[in-house]
């Protein structure tokens, strides 16, 4: 079991998209940052770095 951490917007969807997707009312402000970010690009909240974006990931499934 591990957190995966990446600045890769699409990798991020591409994990979680579907689970968040799932229930969009509960997971609005993740879905609509992703979403900024995808449109906006990396600096689309200001700052130097861009964000970081995490998903849990059981260990069998990160084979």
């Amino acid at each position: 079991m591990a957190w995966e951490i990446t600045d890769d917007v699409e990798a991020f969807l591409a994990a979680a998209g579907t689970y968040l997707a799932a229930d969009p009312v509960r997971n609005t402000v993740l879905l609509t940052a992703a979403a900024a970010v995808r449109q906006q690009g990396p600096h689309a909240y200001g700052g130097d770095a861009p964000p970081q974006f995490g998903w849990w990931q059981e260990a069998e499934a990160r084979r």
